[in-house]
């Protein structure tokens, strides 16, 4: 979905004499659509990830990357947040065994604020005009948040099956589908015919 978004941000590119970055990643470890959009020579802007040094639950970390936001305007914004706790998972693992002094619940709240400053930067890129595009899978409990929740219910939402695009089990090869939900202020065709 992505990558097909970023085939026709780059024909949009070629037709466009203004010099806004492609692409912007935030919580991203691996920076797949940067590097995607970099292969088709676009520009982007570098992440901002706890692995490259920004702890983004940090107020001084926020107010950089939403200055990053309204100065750069980065034409698509992804936000891959952190899903381990929100992960149903997490709801199996005993107490006694959980290597954490805080309930999973409150572990969750401490992570909310996460989910508000992602609500934040999509708010402040739909209002600059740039589509922002938010991806956890399916069953994260951080889809019920106030935060995520808000923005479901105003913006569009689709699933993806994973094994659609290849998917594969690590040791049988089999096909793997995990569901991820997608959660955009973009809803043309150019952007998400690959979801359909």
């Amino acid at each position: 979905v992505l990558f097909r978004s970023l085939e026709v941000m780059e024909i949009q590119w070629k037709r466009s004499s203004k010099e806004r970055p492609a692409v912007l990643e935030v919580f991203s470890i691996v920076q797949p659509v940067q590097r995607a959009a970099e292969r088709q020579g676009l520009p982007t802007l570098p992440s901002f990830s706890l692995e490259f040094g920004h702890d983004v639950r940090l107020s001084k970390i926020q107010r950089q990357i939403l200055q990053t936001i309204r100065d750069k305007r980065p034409r698509l914004l992804v936000l891959a947040f952190p899903r381990t706790i929100w992960s149903p998972l997490q709801n199996l693992v005993k107490p006694e065994n959980r290597r954490h002094e805080l309930t999973l619940e409150e572990r969750r709240d401490l992570e909310e604020r996460i989910l508000k400053f992602v609500e934040t930067m999509a708010m402040v890129q739909d209002e600059l005009g740039g589509v922002f595009v938010v991806e956890n899978p399916l069953t994260s409990r951080a889809w019920n948040r106030g935060p995520l929740d808000r923005l479901l219910r105003k913006f569009w939402h689709t699933r993806s099956d994973q094994c659609m695009f290849g998917l594969r089990h690590a040791k049988d090869g089999g096909l793997m589908k995990k569901s991820l939900r997608f959660l955009s202020n973009s809803r043309s065709e150019e952007h998400t015919s690959e979801l359909q």
